[in-house]
């Protein structure tokens, strides 16, 4: 399992101790668990990243990654791209040849990494993350939200709304391969109306390799024009092994 560094949180990620089942399924090999350095280059100490610098606001997919040869296995991140699956075959160091994804982790603005504690396959951030805030548009609308570049994931989140003008409306956030899907006040992910306590709801929803979902707003009176926040809470990696 992966966690944040408790001496550097904003660069470093532990390692448990583990096996690591090599994804072609020829074998495996053992980690005595150790930390991995996001702002050091691969090859120098607890160094992980793969090339270049550490980058903002950024995905970075965590592989296992093992030496037949030498019998060194060593944790190694690569950038995730937006809308291309993670592939570490083209960036493994010279002698590494066997690999097993482990996770990801993001970064923020400011290049931290974002805090998290992980359950599983479940990646729950520590503080909620405001990926939305804004007027809704009575359309569909992809939204980017904070999960990994380049999987599929099930973001877990909530959606406030509030409502001006005259009537009330509702909104509906929901997996992003499927298509404007009819919105009632009966499956509705939140209902606002004017002059009444501002709607909030749970949702989950399946994101494309772009980390987008989908969100969708109708009136179902009056006139009114719908504000909507969009905190997500928690990821589930859905093809994780644990």
């Amino acid at each position: 399992t992966i966690s944040n560094n408790a001496t550097d949180a904003n660069n470093d990620i532990d390692f448990s101790a583990g096996n690591i089942q090599f994804s072609d399924g020829s074998g495996q090999a053992s980690y005595a668990g150790g930390t991995g350095q996001l702002d050091v280059l691969f090859g120098t100490g607890n160094g992980m990243l793969a090339t270049g610098t550490k980058a903002i606001n950024s995905t970075y997919h965590l592989y296992m990654v093992s030496n037949l040869t030498t019998g060194v296995s060593k944790p190694l991140a690569i950038l995730g791209v937006a809308g291309t699956a993670p592939d570490p075959t083209s960036v493994l160091p010279s002698g590494y040849t066997k690999f097993e994804r482990r996770g990801w982790v993001i970064t923020d603005s400011s290049g931290n990494i974002r805090a998290f504690t992980l359950t599983a396959n479940r990646f729950e951030y520590n503080s909620n993350i405001t990926d939305l805030n804004g007027t809704l548009t009575g359309s569909e609308t992809s939204i980017t939200v904070s999960a990994p570049w380049g999987l599929r994931t099930r973001v877990c989140l909530a959606l406030g709304t509030n409502a001006t003008g005259t009537g009330a409306a509702v909104a509906k956030v929901y997996s992003h391969n499927i298509s404007t899907p009819t919105i009632t006040l009966l499956n509705a992910t939140a209902y606002a109306g004017v002059a009444t306590v501002a709607g909030a709801g749970y949702a989950e929803a399946t994101t494309n390799l772009s980390s987008q979902i989908k969100i969708n707003a109708v009136a179902i009176s009056g006139s009114p024009t719908l504000t909507g926040v969009i905190n997500t809470s928690a990821i589930i990696d859905l093809t994780l092994r644990f």
